[in-house]
């Protein structure tokens, strides 16, 4: 590769990280903390700051100098998400789902090693749970993430690397056991691991036999109880089945 390709195919790598950087941390950003982020020349991400500010995708607060997302970056994601085979076959449903439990409900991809909540039904109820669709989640941590992990292709190897470096061995294979039992049943059950009193439901959609995201139902431990639980996997099961019916069609 040229040295012009190299440092074309390394700014919109950094780029990317800039956008990612922004829309998870609900932060602005300065281009001397992008620059020390990225280890690149301050006058690199100036320019690919200025890129970006062009096209609507960030804007410049003049007091402090420093970016924030645009609405531009809604322009980018608009013609994907109107167009996608999921989220179309998957939203009707849904939101069936969310009107027959009342209970927040959500569609979970993984992009790496992050869940990430690409629609959303919520609650009615005055108190509930939610989460905030495109803000990454932990995938060693509640139902809806868990189960992503139990289905993805990681080697079990990959996995204690990147989750459970930490951990003593029989911890590290005790969390292998847990994501082998959700591959088993086919479904996830979590309670309080992200947030206090809180229980989360989760269960695969598959298309061509490889899991594309999860259904996941989230609500106070006062509300899903262990009785209700049977019910709402019934339920998600049947959706399920629904939308790996349609995108197979």
């Amino acid at each position: 590769m040229r040295d012009s390709e190299h440092d074309g195919v390394k700014n919109v790598d950094a780029a990317l990280e800039i956008i990612e950087y922004l829309a998870s941390s609900d932060q602005q950003l300065g281009v001397r903390e992008a620059a020390r982020i990225l280890d690149m020349p301050k006058s690199t991400v100036h320019r690919i700051f200025s890129s970006l500010l062009a096209k609507g995708v960030v804007k410049l607060d003049e007091r402090s100098k420093q970016y924030q997302l645009d609405f531009g970056i809604v322009r980018l994601c608009h013609g994907f998400l109107e167009n996608n085979d999921l989220i179309s076959a998957a939203s009707p449903i849904l939101r069936t789902i969310r009107d027959e439990t009342d209970e927040t409900v959500c569609l979970n991809v993984r992009v790496g090693f992050q869940s990430i909540p690409i629609l959303q039904f919520e609650s009615r109820e005055p108190i509930r749970w939610t989460l905030r669709v495109g803000v990454p989640q932990p995938l060693n941590l509640g139902a809806g993430g868990k189960l992503l992990l139990a289905f993805s292709d990681f080697a079990d190897q990959t996995i204690v690397n990147q989750f459970a470096s930490n951990w003593s061995q029989m911890k590290s294979q005790q969390f292998l056991e847990e994501l082998k039992t959700i591959r088993d049943k086919r479904y996830a059950v979590s309670h309080a691991e992200l947030n206090p009193g809180v229980t989360a439901l989760s269960v695969p959609i598959f298309s061509h036999r490889e899991v594309v995201a999860g259904i996941g139902v989230y609500g106070l431990d006062s509300r899903i109880t262990d009785a209700l639980i049977s019910s709402y996997l019934d339920k998600m099961f049947k959706a399920a089945s629904q939308i790996s019916h349609m995108l197979a069609g």
